[in-house]
């Protein structure tokens, strides 16, 4: 009986993980998007998948140009955070920008 519960409650436990990592993969890929757009170039290259992989877990993306608010480059860079519990929500990004631009 007690290793059931064990069992359970480490289930749990890895399901809550894999929840928050593929809620926060999203924003890690917008954070990709942006700041191809931005820098017009991709945050990670690799000659090959593997060094492509190594490259997005141990390295960090070159600095953005200087054109762009540090408001919105520190915005992209933590969308990047190799923790994702550590990555903004949807909700903390929308936040921190105006709904309205006005001309």
């Amino acid at each position: 009986m007690i290793e059931n519960y064990t069992v359970k409650k480490k289930w749990g436990l890895y399901r809550n993980e894999f929840l928050l990592i593929f809620l926060k993969i999203d924003i890690w890929a917008l954070g990709c998007v942006l700041y191809h757009v931005a820098a017009l170039e991709p945050p990670y290259t690799g000659d090959n998948l593997i060094t492509l992989g190594f490259n997005i877990v141990h390295k960090n993306p070159k600095p953005l140009p200087g054109l762009y608010s540090p408001k919105l480059v520190n915005m992209i860079l933590r969308m990047f955070e190799k923790n994702p519990s550590m990555r903004p929500s949807a909700v903390d990004i929308i936040e921190k920008f105006p709904s309205k631009i006005n001309y």
